[in-house]
């Protein structure tokens, strides 16, 4: 979703397809260890972000126990910009055209514009349908994305952290680690001072939602992007 700058080279992407059992990991067909100390979406995570590169997107699509919904999640390195979601299929016309509004600013240039208008949206979709209906999570993604772009990492970091409480609740752990993951790839680009100050909010939250190695790094010294 990020605009393409004239001569650089837009990104290819691969398709992989996930099984997440509740003590095994396979990947395209094949049987993934699991590490000591490691959950089985832990490492089917990690091992998704270790095939990315900068010029290649993964598109998983992953099946994990226990769940109805088969995600499909697009997979980039740690620290790089969180790619937008596909949309749920079946939204109603107005709603898809709403959202598809925040994708449509973005890629043609008005990242500002469309951080704006995923805001507002997000704050429309929260009094219509409720905080955690899928489509509200949806546009709140978009926001915590475009936030990114915009450089506002605290609003990022904030919104990324919210989102992982909310499917944490929701028992999806594959989003819950994603949005935990981004949440503190925002924190560490924020300024030193506003990541101090950020720090015990973030790590709260991680420790309230059992994610032990997200609250260890958030110990860490945050490095400043500017």
């Amino acid at each position: 979703m990020t605009p393409q700058a004239p001569g650089t080279r837009k990104p290819r992407s691969i398709s992989t397809h996930l099984a997440i059992g509740s003590n095994t990991v396979t990947v395209d067909g094949s049987v993934i260890p699991i590490p000591a100390g490691r959950t089985p979406t832990e490492t089917a995570l990690a091992h998704l972000r270790a095939r990315a590169r900068p010029e290649l997107i993964l598109r998983a699509h992953i099946e994990q126990e226990g769940s109805p919904e088969t995600l499909h999640l697009p997979i980039t390195p740690p620290d790089q910009t969180p790619p937008a979601r596909p949309l749920p299929a079946g939204l109603p016309p107005e709603l898809e055209q709403r959202l598809m509004a925040t994708r449509h600013l973005t890629t043609n240039g008005g990242p500002t514009a469309a951080a704006d208008h995923a805001q507002s949206l997000v704050i429309d979709l929260t009094m219509q349908y409720g905080a955690e209906h899928s489509v509200t999570l949806h546009a709140a993604e978009d926001w915590a994305h475009l936030a990114w772009l915009t450089r506002n990492f605290e609003a990022a970091a904030e919104t990324w952290l919210w989102l992982a409480e909310t499917r944490n609740e929701q028992r999806n752990p594959c989003l819950t680690l994603l949005c935990a993951d981004n949440a503190v790839a925002a924190w560490r680009r924020q300024r030193p001072e506003n990541a101090a100050q950020n720090r015990h909010t973030l790590a709260e939250g991680m420790a309230r939602m059992g994610l032990l190695r997200h609250h260890a790094a958030l110990n860490a010294i945050p490095e400043s992007t500017g």
